[in-house]
């Protein structure tokens, strides 16, 4: 198994998505790789500190601003599709 693999199976280790097989693999390669073991328990602190930690709460001039610019790119979207529509039925007609 290699590094690449054991990195991607630490992920899946910590959301317990590992089957039995691929369970007992990985925590056989971590018994015997001191790197990988030690990677592993800095993964898991920062997966333990991130399960408690609560979203952030976007203040209300940033929704405004966020809302506002939407609504922005929307009417130039509609408004450059309106041209593409007027170009295609220029070209066909």
């Amino acid at each position: 198994m290699t590094h690449q693999e054991i990195e991607r199976k630490m992920v899946l280790s910590l959301y317990g998505e590992l089957d039995a097989e691929g369970n007992r693999a990985f925590e056989a390669h971590l018994a015997g790789c001191d790197l990988c073991r030690e990677e592993f328990a800095r993964l898991s602190r920062l997966h333990r500190l991130l399960s408690h930690a609560r979203p952030a709460e976007p203040s209300a001039p940033l929704l405004d601003d966020a809302r506002r610019n939407l609504r922005a790119v929307l009417r130039y979207e509609r408004t450059q599709q309106s041209v593409w529509q007027r170009l295609r039925g220029r070209v066909a007609g």
